[in-house]
């Protein structure tokens, strides 16, 4: 594992009260994974440190050169995780929107910072004016929430995602090595949470492939538009990490039965135990449409293709509220692929409902990353460049 620390200043904290407890965490930590830290001085660090120090100047933030090192520093170190140890600092908050759009998982210490007497401090001259530009985007877009007290934590407890950790030199009863081994598992609880974006071009490949296999139960010859994904590079935390992306996507059962068919050797993998944070609902299921209301009183339909019309409604609606998964797919992919229905029908009765090119825009999805073949669509797919958000719109809400 590979961790990115954010302290804005280690050697001011590092002889700050409460906050003396990092300089000896991030060298017990450094023992066990590796620790990059990015802060403005950091010469309180003992002669032989494993922590690799990376320097950052506030002043550039206000002329725009800091968000370019925080990108070039990201896109080399590639971390896991970046722990991010300020709550009302501006560069923090540059770090962890950049860390959002990066798909990187974050965690952000509290340290007091929102503790009532440290919000009444100077709170009409600066910090009411931060609260409202991005305090609270940092709290709310953060993989989790570290409070270094049980005080803390109660204060906190409305808010999703907040985890105690007690400081050590807080409390007699913790050692550094145990708060080390709690706040690596918190990281590995927050990547757990969402695994998609941990994984990789060959993983996704290796997704798509055995779950076409499993649909289709070996029947049908799968093509793989992407080449050919290798097992060579596919290990535990791979698998780990597929299983619990298809479990969240509905299709798990899909996933375990390719590879079964392919002959593999099934990971010892149990979704159920695994601890994880509740996902986050971008939006919230709400009624079904009028449409379908209208398609169910149409009598001009069989009950199949009436069935079908709805699902692909019920696909398309889904996608523009943000709250479809991979089973929705593969429902459609089946209702496609293992009935017989009359095409012209069902494409007449998308264009009269306004969704016929969406329709075509669908099937092209379904025939990229499904291998649906256009034989069994009801129409000609669509690629151009409004599929192509869609697809992006897709891959940015961790669904393919």
């Amino acid at each position: 594992m590979k961790v990115l620390h954010f302290i804005p200043n280690l050697k001011v904290a590092a002889g700050f009260g409460y906050l003396k407890y990092k300089l000896p965490l991030l060298e017990d930590m450094s023992e066990r994974v590796e620790v990059h830290l990015l802060t403005e001085d950091a010469s309180c660090l003992p002669a032989g440190s494993k922590v690799v120090v990376h320097k950052y100047s506030p002043a550039k933030l206000f002329v725009g050169m800091e968000n370019r090192s925080f990108k070039k520093l990201l896109l080399s170190l590639q971390p896991d995780v970046v722990h991010i140890h300020a709550c009302w600092n501006l560069s923090a908050y540059h770090l962890l929107k950049l860390c959002v759009r990066k798909r990187i998982h974050t965690v952000l210490t509290l340290d007091h910072g929102m503790a009532k007497w440290n919000m009444s401090r100077h709170y009409w001259i600066g910090k009411l004016l931060m609260l409202m530009m991005f305090q609270r985007y940092m709290v709310s877009h953060a993989g989790a929430v570290h409070a270094v007290t049980g005080q803390e934590a109660d204060t906190f407890r409305t808010i999703d995602r907040v985890v105690e950790v007690d400081a050590f030199n807080l409390f007699g009863g913790m050692t550094v090595c145990d708060m080390t081994d709690r706040l690596l598992m918190l990281y590995i609880k927050v990547a757990d949470t969402t695994p998609f974006v941990q994984l990789t071009e060959n993983e996704l490949r290796l997704e798509d492939v055995l779950l076409q296999i499993g649909v289709n139960h070996g029947r049908v010859k799968v093509q793989v538009n992407d080449g050919v994904p290798s097992l060579n590079d596919i290990n535990e935390v791979s698998w780990r990490r597929m299983f619990i992306h298809a479990d969240d996507e509905g299709v798990l059962d899909y996933l375990k039965t390719g590879i079964s068919v392919m002959g593999l050797s099934m990971p010892d993998v149990d979704v159920t135990k695994i601890d994880r944070f509740a996902l986050r609902n971008t939006k919230a299921e709400r009624r079904r449409r009028v449409k379908v209301d209208k398609l169910n009183r149409d009598e001009s339909l069989s009950e199949i293709e009436r069935d079908l019309c709805k699902t692909v409604i019920d696909v398309l609606w889904k996608i523009r509220h943000n709250c479809v998964h991979r089973k929705d797919f593969v429902k459609l992919y089946l209702a496609l692929r293992f009935n017989d229905y009359d095409e012209e029908k069902v494409w007449q009765k998308m264009c009269s409902m306004r969704n016929g090119r969406d329709a075509q825009r669908l099937l092209c999805i379904l025939g990229k990353r499904y291998g649906l073949g256009e034989g069994f669509m009801f129409t000609v797919p669509l690629d151009d460049s409004v599929t192509h958000k869609l697809e992006e719109k897709l891959f940015k809400s961790y669904i393919q």
